[in-house]
């Protein structure tokens, strides 16, 4: 039957119940893609142009692409928490204020 999923999915009921999840797996995560750092689609287009063609569409659906240099595979698809996002996020951009400040104060010295 599908008394865990309330008949809707009871394809659900295949799955032991601490993987049954009352939310949405995008409610509480967001997906990523990462880029083979030294992925190429030809000899022109490499890891950033495909990052910069799939961040348009990613984008719309919540999710967003990164590159990194991964030690298998081409793509990686991961769900990290918002709140890890958020403070991943935050670190970004103390780092990148500190980096302006730092460059602003060696331009004025």
């Amino acid at each position: 039957g599908g008394a865990a999923a309330g008949g809707i999915a009871p394809e659900l009921d295949l799955f032991p119940a601490c993987a049954r999840h009352s939310l949405p797996l995008l409610s509480s995560h967001q997906l990523v893609l990462v880029v083979d750092a030294h992925e190429r689609m030809s000899r022109e287009y490499r890891a950033e142009a495909v990052c910069d063609r799939l961040a348009p569409y990613l984008v719309q659906h919540g999710a967003y692409v990164t590159k990194k240099a991964l030690p298998v595979g081409d793509f990686l698809v991961m769900a990290v928490s918002r709140e890890a996002v958020g403070h991943a996020m935050a670190r970004q951009l103390a780092a990148a204020g500190e980096a302006s400040a730092e460059a602003a104060a060696g331009a004025a010295g």
